[in-house]
């Protein structure tokens, strides 16, 4: 079935940029993604959805491979899983190129990702089911994932060449 070309995804129905949600990566290889999936559904009750074999061709005509279990993502910002504070999973390992990670252009490195939501221990059931804490740099008041706060709020810290850059969903 053809989806919607006008569908939101990723939350990315904001009339305002800003950070919505965010992508996890099992550690391990093959068979991490179901792996994860039942362990969420057995820890938290969350379910991570189906998972889709995705593929495309890069620039120079090789086939790149990944699954994704991004169902729970295909609504507008204000449905995402706890905010958007709940990962999208990926799984590189039915890939036979490099990860993409170590083709993509250099010069940006993840320092912080930081949350905010209103139950923090909501998002912390669920992200310890998915095994997805250590994404996350803990609130030092309460050593959860998130902090307390009155909407849910991701924030990514990036280190750059010339300085430390936040990204924010404030403006969500």
């Amino acid at each position: 079935q053809e989806e919607s070309k006008t569908a939101a995804w990723l939350g990315v129905d904001s009339s305002k940029a800003c950070l919505t949600t965010f992508c996890a990566c099992p550690a391990n290889a093959a068979d991490q993604l179901d792996r994860v999936a039942r362990s969420s559904k057995d820890q938290s009750g969350y379910d991570v959805g189906p998972m889709r074999d995705m593929s495309r061709h890069t620039p120079d005509g090789k086939l790149l491979r990944w699954r994704l279990a991004a169902e729970n993502h295909k609504q507008g910002v204000a449905q995402l899983p706890e905010g958007g504070l709940v990962p999208f999973l990926i799984d590189w390992s039915l890939n036979e190129l490099p990860h993409p990670s170590e083709t993509s252009p250099a010069g940006c490195r993840l320092v912080a990702l930081r949350a905010q939501h209103p139950d923090p221990s909501a998002v912390e059931k669920v992200l310890v089911g998915l095994g997805a804490t250590s994404c996350f740099s803990r609130d030092e008041s309460s050593g959860l994932c998130a902090a307390f706060g009155p909407t849910p709020k991701l924030e990514a810290v990036l280190e750059t060449p010339k300085a430390l850059v936040t990204l924010s969903g404030d403006l969500c």
